[in-house]
């Protein structure tokens, strides 16, 4: 991605993320493309890949969660802890995987609720451990990230995006 005042990076031990934002002339829609890169020496779990329940990719694919806090609006794709009561069926965080200096890209539209001003993407990173990631049965590009993961990770969160001026800003 070209850099520009519509586009921010942020690097951490473990990945660089580069995102982009776009928001629609009706400024309700909010268009993310983000590129992931491996900058560790090891494999690394990118949980991006949505959510699976009973074992079944959950409708939606890999839509981001949202939290609205004010005026602001953190998306997010990142493993979750088990809930307590745990659920009959409970959601599974799915995660590709990155090997050392890969990288990947995607991209995702998100509502934007009327009152919001801000926004900014966070993106969950975990290195690779046998104990923590399984092969996702159905697709064999993703993983299942344990629940432990959760309390693991690294968020990679981009810059806040002012809705009113279109750039990036700290």
């Amino acid at each position: 991605m070209k850099p520009d005042d519509r586009a921010t990076h942020r690097e951490t031990a473990l990945a660089a993320l580069d995102a982009s934002f776009k928001v629609d002339a009706g400024r309700r829609v909010l268009r993310v493309e983000y590129s992931v890169k491996n900058t560790s020496a090891a494999p690394l779990m990118v949980l991006d890949g949505g959510v699976a329940l009973g074992g079944k990719l959950a409708a939606g694919g890999a839509a981001p969660l949202g939290k609205t806090d004010g005026e602001t609006l953190t998306l997010t794709h990142a493993a979750t802890a088990l809930p307590k009561p745990a659920p009959t069926v409970p959601r599974v965080t799915l995660a590709s995987r990155l090997e050392p200096g890969a990288s990947r890209s995607s991209k995702f539209d998100a509502d934007v609720l009327p009152g919001v001003k801000r926004v900014r993407y966070c993106i969950g990173a975990a290195p690779f451990t046998e104990d923590a990631f399984a092969p996702f049965e159905s697709d064999p590009t993703l993983w299942r990230a344990s629940f432990g993961v959760a309390a693991t990770q690294t968020l990679i969160c981009t810059a806040w995006f002012d809705l009113a001026t279109n750039h990036f800003s700290d």
